[in-house]
């Protein structure tokens, strides 16, 4: 499960993770939609297509609602990283 996998994320990372999703929030709405991660991941010198953005949401958006909450891209960026 990946709530297992985020657990050995320390609270000073996990509230580094979360000030980094706060900047990436754009429009301030407490999600993050397709645009504003593809906006974010140019910062990191990735680019994304709209669809591949938008095919990244669908992934890991547990609530339906076309867009990532805090905790599901902390799971995305966990995903990320094992791989």
């Amino acid at each position: 499960m990946p709530e297992k996998r985020l657990s050995h994320l320390s609270p000073d990372v996990r509230a580094q993770l979360k000030a980094v999703f706060q900047e990436f929030d754009l429009d301030g709405d407490g999600f993050l939609s397709a645009e504003e991660l593809r906006a974010a991941m140019v910062r990191f010198d990735e680019h994304l297509t709209e669809g591949e953005a938008k095919a990244l949401v669908e992934r890991y958006d547990r609530g339906g609602d076309g867009r990532l909450n805090v905790d599901e891209f902390l799971r995305a960026l966990d995903a990320a990283a094992l791989g």
